[in-house]
């Protein structure tokens, strides 16, 4: 079963078992669904798309050691599922151990680094995924792309479901404390070696693309 996350601006709404907020511009419905494929193809910025597989995936995925250079991380916005909340990644392999270190980007331009670091590490599976948790996560305004407003983010866990040279993906779950209080989200995230990265950047397995700068 996916889990249907509701995601937008201000105002938090409960209301039949989702958690809504009500938006910014409009409405949008995100389901991520683990595993399986894209599901119902890449739908677009915005849209529904798999989180644990895909044809992005199942074209890149290898077990090489990772690239040497930074990686671009793109998170689907948990508050407008359109949007990017960007981060410049440090990704390193070591005797089966996986070392990540996040430095949250600029919204405005994905390129500018703002507030501090968070690291983790896990142990990379056999099968190529891992699971890192995170933690508690104080993003500046500046990295919101949605309101000139924090990101405070708790119980962050990274499952990533795809690992490659070139595409690292899965899902990303949390808390969402501020600026509004969403529990419980489950949203994707896709990463990339910089040099690779391109503008507007794919944010799961499945190849759905962000909206553009």
């Amino acid at each position: 079963m996916g889990r249907l996350l509701v995601a937008c601006g201000l105002g938090a709404l409960l209301f039949a078992g989702c958690h809504l907020a009500l938006g910014i511009d409009a409405l949008e419905i995100v389901e991520v669904v683990a595993g399986g494929g894209g599901h119902g193809g890449a739908a677009g910025a915005g849209g529904a798309a798999g989180a644990g597989g895909g044809d992005a995936c199942e074209a890149h995925a290898t077990l090489p050691s990772p690239s040497a250079e930074p990686y671009f991380l793109a998170v689907r916005s948990p508050v407008v599922a359109s949007e990017v909340v960007a981060f410049l990644a440090d990704f390193t392999l070591q005797a089966g151990q996986v070392q990540l270190s996040l430095q949250p980007l600029a919204a405005a331009d994905r390129a500018t680094p703002v507030g501090s670091p968070y690291q983790g590490a896990s142990t990379l599976g056999p099968d190529g995924t891992f699971t890192i948790a995170l933690g508690v996560m104080n993003l500046p305004a500046e990295a919101n792309p949605s309101v000139p407003e924090p990101l405070v983010l708790s119980d962050v866990v990274m499952r990533a479901g795809c690992f490659g040279t070139d595409l690292v993906c899965g899902l990303l779950e949390l808390d969402l404390l501020e600026p509004v209080v969403i529990t419980d989200v489950v949203t994707t995230f896709a990463m990339e070696p910089i040099s690779l990265h391109v503008d507007p950047p794919e944010l799961d397995c499945a190849g759905t693309l962000a909206g553009p700068l």
